[in-house]
């Protein structure tokens, strides 16, 4: 049983609504990690987007396979 329960999408407010369409429009999907984190939409978008472009910088400096490993 998790500590912090994920939210429900169909549920929630229009805030994390857009941030969820926005997030799947780019191609990625929704974990119960991330509709946990949802909870803070200010903390879902930076942890997110950071993530996503530190593993960019990483595949462009050494490689998909190394950054994945990395990661």
């Amino acid at each position: 049983m998790p500590r912090i329960r994920p939210i429900d999408p169909d549920t929630t407010d229009a805030a994390v609504q857009a941030a969820i369409r926005e997030h799947l429009a780019q191609g990625y999907r929704l974990t119960n990690e991330k509709l946990t984190l949802l909870r803070n939409v200010t903390a879902f978008e930076t942890l997110e987007a950071q993530s996503y472009a530190l593993d960019q910088e990483l595949q462009r400096l050494i490689g998909k396979r190394a950054a994945d490993f990395f990661e």
